[in-house]
């Protein structure tokens, strides 16, 4: 330090000059402290030009495309000039930032299928440039209607989805103007988009048809407007689940009367979505209506059978007092629809996959009665991890039933030679060891360990995971 203290002033000078010349960062710094200063407004264009370079695709080595090898690098330019910017605020020149962000959020959009993303560079840097923009406009606020037209244009046109929500992130900027101003913008497009009722085409599938929805369903809630909600939503009730999203908006609200009306209105128009009935259960359970909610969760069982289903059925029979009458049909209805699959699965190699009565089984230990469940997956089958949380149920009464089922699970368990397999072998030889031990038969087990050995010989990996577990 004493060396350059001893120089003179124009070498240090000519010494500066020469190396801004070959370190751009460095020029950007000097120019920023020289603006900071004295009086006079930054000259952005050697900011705006490290920002272009930092996104020159087409001049890279890559042909315009950065690998994903070469991704981390090329974020880690990035962050130097975002972090350029963040300087640059600091010394105030805010109005500077707000145009240089500006720049930055465009050209980060623009970078969209020009790299490899896996690690979600992008999203994490453009929201790192969003609220380096969103802080500068709090700084220096823009003209609240310039503001709005960028706000909606980014939303509606940007690869990068944050800007469809961000109305209400820039609430402190753009004011009740800016917020007059957005909407009279966003309602143009959006007075050209046609209602759609039960049986038209949906518009699920476009894009501009998904961004001006989230526009305005975003403005209805920066408003807090429930009417404002529903009338955007009701825009499109082609599907059934649009009918759903109001319902669940009004409850949201607080207004269960109204998530009624419109779930019986959507269940009328489009009976097919069961996610309506489910809703209606709950609305009927809530407001103490036990047997239209005893109807509905009938009729939604009878349509899917789960676990789920029968579980409100139940508890909706129970309310109205009567279950034991509900019981057996529902069982009914669920026998019916095992054998109703069976042709169409009988052809399956797999044993496990020609039949399925898993629900029944799962509904049965639900129940406790491990006897009928096992009953069950004999006569039906069921998924192999049901198989085996049936079988750990049945060890304590019938542990030679468990064992047969886990020397099924074992020889699928050998076929492939992978340490997850492995460890699924030593696994299952370990729940079996003290079944036999309760049977008498540990010769048994210790012939199978044998068997598996001489078999397997070759897998050392296997070997030694038998070892470590004493097999």
């Amino acid at each position: 330090m004493a060396l350059f203290v001893r120089l003179p002033a124009d070498h240090l000078r000519d010494l500066l000059v020469d190396r801004a010349a070959r370190d751009p960062q460095l020029r950007r710094e000097l120019d920023r402290l020289a603006a900071a200063g004295g009086p006079g407004r930054l000259d952005v264009a050697p900011h705006q030009a490290a920002i272009e370079d930092a996104f020159a695709f087409a001049t890279s080595d890559n042909g315009g495309y950065v690998p994903y090898r070469a991704a981390w690098t090329w974020r880690h330019e990035v962050e130097a000039v975002i972090d350029d910017l963040g300087a640059l605020m600091e010394s105030g020149f805010t109005a500077e930032v707000v145009e240089l962000a500006e720049l930055t959020l465009e050209e980060l959009d623009a970078s969209v299928g020009h790299l490899d993303d896996s690690d979600g560079h992008l999203s994490e840097l453009f929201e790192r440039a969003m609220a380096l923009h969103l802080e500068a406009c709090r700084q220096a606020p823009p003209d609240p209607a310039v503001l709005a037209g960028k706000l909606l244009r980014w939303a509606l046109g940007f690869e990068l989805d944050r800007y469809l929500s961000a109305v209400g992130d820039y609430a402190p900027v753009r004011g009740d103007d800016g917020l007059a101003a957005y909407r009279a913008l966003a309602e143009q497009p959006w007075a050209e988009v046609p209602t759609l009722t039960a049986g038209d085409a949906s518009r699920d599938g476009s894009t501009d048809w998904f961004r001006i929805r989230t526009v305005m369903e975003h403005l209805a809630a920066t408003t807090g407007g429930l009417d404002a909600l529903v009338e955007v939503v009701a825009r499109d009730c082609s599907s059934g689940y649009a009918y759903l999203r109001i319902a669940k908006a009004c409850r949201t609200h607080g207004r269960d009367d109204l998530a009624l009306d419109w779930a019986e209105r959507g269940r009328a128009a489009l009976p097919g979505e069961l996610r309506l009935l489910e809703l209606l259960v709950d609305l009927h359970t809530a407001a103490g209506r036990s047997a239209p909610a005893l109807d509905d969760a009938r009729e939604l069982f009878t349509r899917t059978q789960s676990l789920s289903t029968y579980r409100r059925l139940r508890s909706c029979a129970e309310a109205e007092g009567a279950w034991p009458a509900e019981r057996a049909p529902a069982l009914a209805v669920l026998r019916d629809a095992i054998e109703g699959q069976r042709p169409r699965t009988a052809t399956s190699r797999s044993p496990w996959q020609r039949r399925d009565g898993s629900t029944l089984v799962e509904i049965l230990l639900f129940e406790e009665d491990v006897d009928a469940a096992w009953e069950a997956a004999d006569a039906h089958g069921c998924r192999p991890p049901l198989e085996l949380q049936l079988a750990k149920r049945r060890a304590d009464q019938q542990p030679s039933d468990a064992i047969t089922v886990y020397r099924r699970h074992l020889e699928v368990a050998l076929e492939p030679a992978k340490d997850h397999a492995h460890d699924e072998v030593v696994r299952l030889l370990t729940l079996m060891r003290p079944l036999y031990q309760r049977l008498g038969q540990d010769t048994d087990l210790n012939r199978l360990v044998a068997e598996i050995r001489a078999g397997y010989k070759r897998r050392r990996k296997l070997m030694k995971r038998l070892d470590r577990a004493g097999l």
